[in-house]
């Protein structure tokens, strides 16, 4: 019993230790202004992705930005191209893959009725195979019904 439980202990050990020699391959600490456009790039337009969605998508700074580090998505309610809402949708499609990973990410959701945040990931093959057979995890997705 001692044998088996010191082999159990020294096999948790191990895999213990490998699993914190991750190799980053990838990382923006959002510490340059304007945006990345080599990490990111921007959707723009209005009527969403097939979520009928009310805002209109831009790229000005108002509604996204990086302050103190943090990239800072905004959505404002203003009249903008025929749309009474706008904000950002942000992508890293054909700009950064991998395969298998960790992800890490700080996010401050906002605290307003009607907004759905969303940090997710599709599969590299989205041209060609389309979602959701191209795959999908949500890291984070939040829809927020309360006021």
């Amino acid at each position: 019993m001692k044998k088996i439980l010191s082999s159990f202990l020294l096999l948790f050990c191990i895999v213990s230790a490998n699993a914190q020699n991750w190799a980053l391959v990838w990382s923006d600490e959002f510490n340059t202004t304007p945006i990345n456009t080599a990490n990111w790039k921007f959707e723009t337009g209005a009527g969403g992705w097939g979520n009928n969605e009310l805002e209109n998508y831009t790229t000005r700074p108002e509604n996204a930005t990086i302050s103190d580090g943090n990239l800072m998505i905004i959505a404002r309610k203003e009249s903008y191209n025929g749309s009474n809402y706008t904000s950002a949708r942000m992508k890293t499609q054909r700009l950064q893959k991998w395969t298998y990973g960790k992800i890490e990410a700080r996010i401050k959701l906002p605290a307003t009725k009607g907004v759905w945040p969303a940090f997710w990931m599709l599969g590299e093959n989205i041209n060609q195979v389309s979602w959701p057979k191209c795959g999908e995890i949500d890291i984070l997705e939040h829809v927020n019904l309360e006021p």
